[in-house]
């Protein structure tokens, strides 16, 4: 699950509204590395702009919701894809190509929700599932529906009340369903925009015309170049970050689904019920997760709020090509995280 969230203070702008400094930050660098997510905050004399942070799994209210948003379905079988091993990705030119593209090459079911002016988001989606197949050579994860709305409701597993967030979830994974908020991508759009306008150096062209991938792409090489550390940064951000990270969620699902179903209950919940073998062990991740800040605050500030989403952030990261210490994946395997090959 993901939201905006836009809470680390990075750069301070002067009145001329150039660059003079930046927080914990070295000088550009030409060649980029991938790196993670960044905000910009405002003072009454300095322009700034806010970069929203979505598809880290970040929620407004912290880890607990992140436990208690939605009973989780069984995972189908069949989000287990067959495809080719390579794929050439082709951008769509309207949103029935881009469907067309996502059932034929994707073998997604079901498109819903999205409109002429969304194409932007579900051409990155493809494209960044596509992505995310051609690493693992079309032997691979991939919801079966892909779903956009304002509104997402589902059950909480907690106390079964019904929980309504709209505008604020980027998106989640819920059974085998990628679900995102048409508000929250359209609002990071244009804070991204709000950004690149900021750093006219990196945009050749004028960014309200740019397509989403080209916005998202520029303001993840403005955070690369500066070279911010992830534990600075709210979330992982890479070019395809809240695809690569809602797959983690599913990838660990089906990898140790009797843990991560556990997992989302949170502790006190797990207290209350019988202690099998499978709470125990549920039980010792979260212990071991709770006592591992040595090695959890390497990652981004949203991976520090739960073991399911340490494991989704260091899935996004790792398959995004950013190199992971090797205590980083250890304590990732520990947790249930699936194979990063």
């Amino acid at each position: 699950m993901s939201s905006i969230n836009s809470i680390k203070y990075i750069n301070s702008y002067a009145q001329t509204n150039k660059v003079q400094n930046v927080q914990n930050v070295s000088t550009p660098t030409p060649k980029a590395q991938q790196v993670d997510s960044v905000s910009f905050s405002k003072s009454n004399k300095v322009k700034s702009a806010s970069l929203g942070l979505i598809g880290s799994g970040i929620l407004v209210t912290g880890a607990s919701i992140g436990a208690t948003l939605m009973a989780l379905k069984k995972i189908n079988s069949r989000c287990f894809k067959k495809l080719a091993p390579k794929i050439e990705y082709k951008e769509a030119k309207t949103l029935q190509e881009a469907k067309e593209y996502a059932k034929n090459h994707l073998q997604i079911r079901k498109i819903e929700g999205f409109k002429e002016e969304d194409l932007d988001f579900l051409n990155w989606i493809n494209e960044g599932l596509t992505y995310l197949s051609n690493k693992k050579n079309g032997e691979v994860l991939m919801p079966n529906k892909i779903k956009m709305t304002d509104i997402i409701k589902g059950k909480t597993m907690l106390d079964g009340t019904l929980t309504e967030i709209a505008g604020q979830m980027g998106g989640f994974f819920g059974g085998d369903t990628l679900t995102l908020s048409k508000k929250a991508l359209h609002k990071r759009r244009k804070e991204e925009i709000d950004i690149l306008k900021l750093y006219s150096e990196y945009c050749k062209n004028d960014p309200e015309k740019m397509n989403y991938k080209t916005i998202h792409s520029t303001v993840t090489k403005i955070i690369k170049d500066r070279k911010i550390k992830p534990s600075d940064l709210d979330i992982t951000t890479n070019n395809f970050d809240i695809v690569l990270h809602e797959m983690g969620h599913l990838y660990h699902h089906k990898h140790a689904t009797k843990l991560y179903e556990n997992l989302n209950l949170g502790r006190e919940s797990l207290t209350k019920k019988y202690q099998s073998e499978d709470v125990k062990q549920a039980l010792r991740a979260i212990d071991l997760f709770n006592t591992s800040k040595g090695i959890t605050s390497k990652m981004s500030k949203y991976a520090q709020n739960s073991p399911q989403e340490f494991v989704a952030e260091v899935f996004s990261a790792t398959m995004a090509g950013i190199k992971m210490p090797d205590d980083i994946l250890d304590l990732y395997k520990k947790l249930g995280g699936a194979d990063l090959v």
